[in-house]
């Protein structure tokens, strides 16, 4: 089958099988009244304005938020929508957000506060703190190998429940220790989920306290910047908490149908996502994807690659902390740069950057010799970055989950989001 009519094929697929029937509700939901709250700084007035217009247009179904610290000032603040759009309930200052894959954002800060303050070094080799995970050829897999999805397990091959979820972390402990690795320290395979879990029993295990990722970030990072940073959410918070929106707007209909015709990496990262690596690396544990993103008991697992859930006010506040050297020193950031990698997934469309565990992006009108940004992006849209030559941090999240997920490539508002805020920062 040529490549036109295997296109056409998922494109009729993906309209009877997902698309059409929501379309039908969205006839309603398109209609139905938005609202736009927050503040922004005189100066960047004209964010706001962008952020409306998406609204306005019918192009964002369900609802919205984007902060940005500058300097240490929260310059922009704003939200929009319906943080659950079945029950039309709003989205409001205190909404959190499911933030997915930017929840690593935090569990790589946690791993680099104890490397900045000398408890281990990038070129230890993890064995020398957890001496069970030298098994099953990981004997030579070092703090840096494991921060940058070079560990060689990202994937787990023992079916895993929940309750090996919950059982304080050491039954995930014993399955990623004794699991054998595949292609350790050579090549870069993105560690979409076990990527948490082999922080967190890192850091257990080097934390002079022995604290997990989840208390160690709260204790040392959220808590002292007065921020809200949930891995894992308590059950009594569940009703702040956005629910997700599977339904598509017409807009999604159409920019998802144009992108799959005619944008080779969209159709790329299709294929690899349903077929390929990704899949085997979301399929277990099946809690975390299969239908879980609004079950309040599920949400409450601290999988601290996946289930991190706050404002982007705050993360936007974390993010400047960060840029800024109140969580890390200047010496250690500027030494990310001699960190970084080059993800070398043959079947992964899009070419990424980690250092230590952060993702590096592009910042909009940067050039070839300005640091990049570091954070992370999240499934559906989702993102927490920070700029260490602006001092600046934002925080992007959005409860309308986009087919590949990838903010790169599916995320309109937020690009445009961006490119406005540089605009005015760079005046």
């Amino acid at each position: 089958m040529n490549t036109v009519k295997w296109i056409f094929t998922v494109a009729i697929i993906a309209i009877s099988v997902r698309i059409l029937p929501t379309l039908i509700f969205n006839l309603y939901a398109d209609d139905l009244p938005f609202e736009i709250d927050g503040i922004v700084a005189d100066e960047f007035k004209e964010v706001k304005d962008v952020f409306h217009k998406y609204f306005k247009n019918g192009r964002i179904g369900g609802g919205a938020s984007y902060s940005v610290t500058y300097k240490g000032q929260l310059v922009v603040d704003l939200w929009g929508g319906y943080a659950d759009l079945a029950s039309q309930s709003l989205w409001r200052r205190d909404t959190l957000a499911l933030m997915f894959s930017t929840t690593k954002v935090m569990a790589a800060a946690g791993a680099q506060l104890l490397i900045d303050r000398g408890y281990m070094s990038p070129d230890d080799l993890v064995q020398r703190y957890w001496p069970e995970f030298a098994r099953g050829n990981k004997h030579n897999v070092t703090v840096a190998m494991l921060l940058n999805h070079q560990a060689g397990v990202d994937y787990i091959e023992q079916p895993t429940t929940v309750a090996d979820a919950l059982e304080n972390g050491d039954r995930l402990a014993e399955i990623l220790a004794n699991q054998t690795a595949v292609y350790p320290g050579t090549q870069v395979r993105y560690h979409a989920l076990t990527f948490g879990w082999l922080v967190d029993h890192l850091i257990r295990r080097v934390d002079p306290k022995k604290r997990n990722l989840t208390t160690f970030v709260r204790e040392e990072i959220t808590d002292p910047l007065n921020t809200e940073f949930h891995i894992g959410l308590p059950l009594e918070l569940s009703y702040r908490a956005v629910r997700f929106d599977t339904t598509v707007s017409w807009y999604d209909l159409y920019r998802q149908t144009y992108l799959m015709f005619t944008n080779s990496s969209a159709r790329k990262l299709f294929f690899y996502m349903f077929s390929g690596l990704m899949k085997k690396q979301i399929a277990n544990p099946a809690f975390v994807v299969s239908g879980s993103f609004n079950d309040p008991y599920i949400r409450r697992i601290d999988v601290a690659s996946a289930y991190g859930f706050s404002t982007t006010r705050d993360i936007s506040r974390i993010m400047d902390a960060m840029a800024t050297n109140k969580i890390l020193s200047k010496k250690h950031i500027d030494g990310l740069l001699q960190r970084y990698t080059v993800s070398a997934e043959p079947e992964n469309p899009i070419t990424t950057k980690f250092s230590l565990g952060f993702m590096l992006k592009s910042r909009p009108y940067a050039t070839v010799k300005d640091p990049p940004l570091y954070g992370h992006g999240g499934y559906g849209g989702q993102e927490g970055y920070f700029d260490i030559k602006h001092e600046l941090g934002y925080g992007y999240a959005q409860n309308n989950l986009y087919l590949l997920g990838c903010p790169d490539i599916e995320a309109p508002l937020l690009e445009e989001l961006l490119l406005t805020t540089y605009k005015i920062v760079n005046k």
